[in-house]
């Protein structure tokens, strides 16, 4: 069953989000920038998390919804790199940064039991497995980022369209779920890196990719026992 006559429901919420950016510059003329953040950030749940439709089924006793007292999880993010620019007209980029982030609210999935009863629909008192979702979840990334490119503009003729870019970054994440078990953070590879052969020139551009991630962690568990967490690789 699918019911659709789902109620309306409000809410709202104020959240300062604060930003702070610097960017400093030894001399005016020099090749090295430092640059730091400190921001705080909020993603909100998605429409499918905070629907208040229902989805039933009486064949196997489960029940699907969303819950629209969600909150937003939010993030304080500090951040700081160092980029050394080089070459004849700064075209080459050496860079490294650190980062560290702190999550609150962290949406995850839940399930439980409930005696529900649908008499509209013919449907005794039984109890349903019900999968929805909560705030609850909290989290600690930090890591660090190497950046390297340049254009060979060194090579004689043709060729000196020729460039690389290369950058890698290792992420060192934590994530505790509502039922205090702890995970890698979701979406989070330990280990990234891409590496880039291009060529442009003369309104000509292609370029060819390899890029890869160590395993993450795809779904959390919903379960109080923090098994049956599915991951990807």
């Amino acid at each position: 069953y699918v019911f659709d006559d789902a109620p309306s429901l409000d809410a709202s919420y104020t959240k300062p989000l604060p930003a702070f950016n610097i960017v400093w510059q030894p001399q005016s003329n020099s090749n090295i920038l430092v640059r730091g953040a400190f921001t705080r950030a909020m993603t909100r749940p998605t429409v499918s998390q905070v629907n208040p439709s229902r989805q039933i089924s009486a064949v196997d006793n489960t029940e699907s919804r969303g819950n629209p007292d969600l909150d937003p999880f939010l993030a304080w993010q500090y951040d700081l790199g160092l980029e050394y620019y080089f070459g004849k007209t700064h075209e080459g980029l050496f860079a490294v940064a650190v980062f560290y982030k702190d999550v609150d609210n962290f949406i995850v999935s839940d399930v439980q039991a409930e005696t529900l009863a649908f008499p509209d629909q013919g449907l005794p008192a039984e109890e349903y497995t019900v999968d929805t979702f909560r705030n609850g979840g909290k989290a600690k990334i930090k890591g660090f980022e190497v950046n390297f490119q340049t254009p060979f503009t060194f090579l004689p003729g043709f060729l000196d369209g020729f460039g690389v870019a290369a950058n890698y970054t290792y992420t060192d994440s934590e994530f505790t779920d509502a039922f205090g078990h702890s995970f890698t953070f979701p979406g989070a590879s330990k280990n990234t890196y891409n590496l880039i052969l291009y060529y442009e020139k003369k309104g000509f551009s292609t370029r060819l990719a390899y890029n890869y991630r160590s395993s993450w962690l795809d779904t959390p568990s919903a379960t109080p026992d923090g098994l049956n967490a599915i991951y990807g690789e």
